[in-house]
């Protein structure tokens, strides 16, 4: 990663740290629901890291570098995580968000 380009993720991150503090109180009330939570700050994250959540290559499900509520069995039980991480429709990790 160049510099140039780590440091605009830095203030990408420190950004998002600051929407977050300021608002914090309301985030925190019971008012704020997951689905916000996902759009305001864990996709943005997520991006910032260099995933592509929204899918903006355009790639079909198979190759997509994020998949939301994927489908995967786990010791027998069908889950849905809230992401799925591919490198080259490879799964690699999944992350439930809270």
């Amino acid at each position: 990663m160049k510099i140039e380009n780590k440091d605009k993720k830095i203030i990408q991150l420190n950004q998002l740290i600051e929407q977050f503090e300021y608002n914090e109180k309301i985030y925190k009330s019971g008012r704020y629901d997951e689905a916000n939570t996902r759009v305001d700050f864990i996709d943005k994250f997520f991006e910032i890291l260099d995933w592509d959540v929204r899918n903006v290559s355009g790639y079909s499900e198979a190759y997509r570098d994020v998949v939301r509520e994927d489908k995967i069995i786990i010791k027998g039980n069908p889950k849905a995580p809230d992401y799925s991480f591919r490198i080259g429709g490879i799964r690699i990790d999944q992350e439930e968000s809270y």
